[in-house]
């Protein structure tokens, strides 16, 4: 039997996903190659320095920079909506961004920051392609629209509900505080 040649760009899936857009393949799938999953040794990642880490959250924090400049329209999906739309950044402001907290799990970083000179706070999710960092969602907890008044009281638990049920391969409660 010849094995068809594959060409183009490529995701290795290790668990059911119920939506492939999420992940960037939305219409784009002409072929699927599935292949049997083989057992094999556990090895655990070893854990990363402190300055890795501290890189890890520089490129991070890059990235969300760059695509502040997107924020809200990019990000406003069926997840998230604002009622005001004055909540976009300005172009010509370069943000000073205090990170209040930051997780990295393997390929998957979150970060809530707030910035010292001008009024943004925000959560922001990131998934590693490439060995590039993409940011994935951009919410400000400030400014969005919760479904009922029970959802705002812990405003930070729903957003990453939300966020968890959209991103299914995310790595389940383990980026809350």
């Amino acid at each position: 039997m010849k094995i068809p040649i594959l060409k183009g760009k490529s995701l290795e899936l290790t668990s059911s996903v119920n939506d492939l857009s999420t992940l960037g393949w939305n219409d784009k799938i002409s072929s699927i190659r599935l292949i049997p999953l083989v057992p094999e040794v556990y090895q655990p990642k070893r854990k990363l320095s402190k300055e890795e880490e501290r890189a890890i959250l520089g490129e991070v924090i890059d990235d969300l920079k760059r695509n502040l400049s997107y924020f809200p329209e990019k990000f406003s999906n069926s997840l998230f909506f604002y009622k005001r739309s004055d909540i976009k950044i300005l172009s010509n402001i370069d943000l000073d961004l205090n990170v209040s907290y930051f997780k990295r799990i393997e390929d998957w970083a979150y970060v809530e920051v707030e910035a010292k000179n001008y009024l943004f706070k925000g959560i922001a999710l990131f998934y590693k392609v490439n060995d590039q960092w993409e940011v994935k969602e951009i919410v400000n907890p400030d400014y969005v629209v919760c479904n009922n008044i029970d959802e705002g009281i812990d405003i930070l638990s729903w957003l990453y509900s939300k966020i968890t049920q959209k991103y299914q391969n995310l790595p389940q409660n383990k980026f809350n505080k």
